[in-house]
C-alpha cells in the first residue's frame, strides 16, 4: 500500500470537495478517527492553563497568520450576534463540519479551549491531531460551554481541530477557540 504524500501546506486540502477533506486529514494523521467519550455540557471537565494563548480564532478573527478555519456548507456567520457566532448544521445530504488549522507550531503539547453551544437534542464530535476524540451532547437543553481538548502537532508543525454535527439534522454554534502551549 502506498503512503500518502506529505502535506506541506494545509490550505491545499481545502481546494478539494468538502466531503473528501476529513478523510484526507485522517490519512495524513492530522485527525483521530475514534471518539472515546460522550459528554453532556455539565460533564465537560475544565482544563486549567496558566499561559497566555498563542492564537485565538473566532467568527470575527477567522484567520491569523498561519492559523485559520474552514467551514463546510451549510454554515452561517453572524458577527453582530452577542457573542458573534458561526453556525454549523447538517441539512439534507450535506456533511457539515468546522476545521480549525494551525501551522508552524513547535513540537510539544497544546490545549485548544473551545467555546461552543450544541443545539437541543444534538451531538457534536470533536477531534484533534494527536488526541482521542470526544462527543458533546446537548440533550433537551442547550447552553454555551467552554472545554479543552489536547492537541499535538505532527512532525511538520501542523495540527487541526475538527467539529462535526452528529447527523445531518443537528448542529452547533461556535464562538471561538484559543490555542495554548502547555
Amino acid at each position: 500500500m502506498s503512503q500518502a504524500p506529505e502535506i506541506t501546506d494545509i490550505t491545499e486540502l481545502f481546494d478539494r470537495p468538502s466531503l473528501e477533506v476529513p478523510d484526507v486529514l485522517r490519512r495524513h494523521g492530522l485527525l483521530e478517527s475514534t471518539q472515546v467519550e460522550d459528554l453532556r455540557p455539565a460533564d465537560l471537565r475544565p482544563f486549567e492553563v496558566n499561559a497566555a494563548p498563542l492564537v485565538r480564532l473566532d467568527p470575527r478573527h477567522p484567520h491569523i497568520g498561519n492559523h485559520g478555519m474552514y467551514a463546510s456548507f451549510p454554515s452561517g456567520l453572524h458577527t453582530f450576534f452577542t457573542p458573534p457566532e458561526l453556525l454549523i448544521w447538517g441539512t439534507g445530504d450535506n456533511y457539515a463540519y468546522l476545521i480549525l488549522y494551525f501551522q508552524n507550531l513547535v513540537a510539544g503539547s497544546y490545549s485548544a479551549s473551545i467555546e461552543m453551544q450544541v443545539w437541543v437534542n444534538s451531538k457534536v464530535s470533536v477531534t484533534a491531531t494527536g488526541s482521542a476524540g470526544v462527543t458533546v451532547s446537548s440533550g433537551s437543553t442547550s447552553t454555551p460551554v467552554t472545554f479543552s481538548v489536547p492537541v499535538k502537532p505532527n512532525a511538520n508543525g501542523m495540527a487541526v481541530v475538527s467539529m462535526t454535527p452528529g447527523t445531518t439534522d443537528q448542529g452547533f454554534s461556535w464562538f471561538g477557540t484559543s490555542l495554548t502551549k502547555i
